[in-house]
């Protein structure tokens, strides 16, 4: 009888459940709640019974298969190990404990409670070591906060919307102001180098020199137009290019009044601009 409860295998967590990807782990980048067995320390004295009532029943609901023998080999255990409870109660009152876990059981059901915020969960079947699943849950976390820190400085990149040239100090200095820690030049650096963005920054620097330059070519009405806007997009830039390069047959106040419409976004997309270009040509001729 010791011999066979020994051999099995304790189910501590229900995080097996929530595995969708067929593999014998999966990381949840957001986490999940699941139901883990908990053993707290130092039971009070009138709280003995209670305690092992409590543990049994979430012992069964994780592992069903258990046997009224096995549920009370285990909580015995648990009533004998010192620093848990201090003063063990009788193998009768186990006993009969146990009979009051299976009754519930057999009356009530079991429902396990999730307390405890987890990211990476192993299947029942999986052969990792303790060491190996810390090992795998610590690489998880490691790339979910390379992701997020990716993603932050991209957001802050993608949200450029002033004149001053994009750089790793300039970048350092806005994320730090608004994350606090972890932006250091070293570590924008770091991104920098590992992620092409030195390729995406370098276009995106491009796009404000092209800016600059249409903001000094045009009337003081398109530049306060401009100033209002907040933010001139790739696709305004694009826009104003395609306009500009039919100089020949558009008049130039045809050519300033589609910069208006466009930096009023009166045009959703290129199709639209060009379309509406076209026609004004066409009737010009």
């Amino acid at each position: 009888m010791k011999t066979e409860v020994e051999v099995l295998k304790l189910i501590t967590n229900n995080g097996y459940k929530f595995i969708t990807n067929g593999e014998n782990h999966q990381f949840f980048p957001e986490g999940i709640y699941i139901n883990k067995l908990r053993i707290p320390r130092n039971i009070p004295n009138n709280k003995r019974g209670k305690f092992l009532f409590a543990l049994g029943l979430n012992v069964l609901g994780l592992n069903p298969n258990w046997s009224q023998k096995q549920i009370a080999y285990y909580i015995d255990n648990i009533n004998n190990t010192k620093g848990i409870i201090h003063h063990p109660l009788s193998q009768v009152t186990i006993d009969k404990i146990t009979q009051k876990i299976f009754k519930y059981r057999d009356e009530n059901g079991i429902i396990l409670k999730n307390n405890t915020k987890i990211y990476t969960v192993f299947s029942i079947d999986s052969d990792f070591t303790g060491k190996e699943r810390v090992s795998i849950s610590n690489k998880n976390q490691g790339e979910k906060r390379t992701a997020e820190t990716l993603q932050m400085i991209y957001n802050e990149i993608k949200s450029w919307n002033n004149d001053k040239k994009i750089t790793q100090k300039e970048l350092s200095i806005r994320l730090t102001e608004k994350y606090g820690k972890g932006f250091s030049i070293r570590t924008i650096k770091e991104y920098w180098n590992k992620y092409e963005l030195k390729t995406f920054v370098k276009g995106l620097n491009s796009q404000l020199e092209d800016v600059s330059v249409i903001e000094k070519d045009n009337t003081p009405e398109v530049k306060e137009i401009i100033l209002k806007s907040k933010e001139m997009t790739q696709l305004h830039i694009r826009m104003i290019k395609f306009v500009r390069s039919k100089n020949d047959d558009l008049p130039q106040q045809d050519i300033k009044m589609f910069e208006e419409r466009i930096l009023k976004n009166e045009f959703e997309n290129m199709s639209e601009l060009s379309d509406a270009v076209y026609l004004i040509i066409d009737n010009n001729n």
